[in-house]
């Protein structure tokens, strides 16, 4: 049974979503829509696997990314990984690990950004016998634009706003920040 705010939040859409003002800054609505195939996904090659979490450490989140055969890549938060605390993210990244190898999708690459809020993770996740990619403050822009590249070409699917409303509440409410010589990323401050 879920407390009372997560139900709130969860079946009642009660929450700080995100204002008109701010809604839809970075990934136009229409370019995510656009996005969208119920369908997906059917992973193929390498799994990357992505934990982060809130600056304050109130909640975290874990996504999957791959590439299906027709070459777009199909990004996911799965149903769960997206909640409050974080103690339980270095045994869901075990699971999913033990999962995609069990299943001999492909590699599974875990990406924690030490130099966020997820770098708390790092000692647990290296003691759990995790392999943790960390990637540079210049992949972490390249990813920020290949992934609005990817978006906006509709190289990237999901699987819609009616199962992901997590997801696209972040899009709506996502932010960038500028980073290195020109180079963008996501901004975790103001979201």
């Amino acid at each position: 049974v879920a407390p009372p705010d997560t139900f709130a939040r969860e079946r009642l859409s009660v929450g700080n979503w995100p204002t008109d003002e701010n809604a839809w800054a970075v990934i136009s609505e229409g370019g995510w829509d656009a996005c969208a195939d119920e369908e997906s996904p059917d992973r193929e090659g390498t799994i990357c696997i992505a934990a982060d979490v809130t600056p304050d450490l109130s909640a975290g989140s874990i996504a999957i990314t791959s590439i299906r055969a027709d070459g777009k890549m199909v990004g996911e938060l799965l149903e769960g990984d997206h909640r409050s605390g974080t103690n339980w993210i270095v045994p869901r990244l075990k699971v999913l690990r033990d999962a995609a190898q069990k299943d001999h999708v492909g590699p599974c690459a875990i990406i924690i950004d030490p130099r966020a809020a997820s770098g708390t993770l790092m000692d647990d996740a290296v003691n759990a016998g995790l392999d943790i990619t960390s990637p540079t403050t210049n992949e972490v822009g390249q990813a920020f634009g290949v992934f609005n590249i990817a978006v906006k070409d509709k190289q990237f699917v999901h699987l819609g706003a009616d199962m992901q409303p997590e997801l696209r509440a972040a899009v709506a409410g996502a932010a960038q920040r500028d980073i290195g010589d020109g180079g963008r990323a996501w901004a975790r401050k103001a979201t």
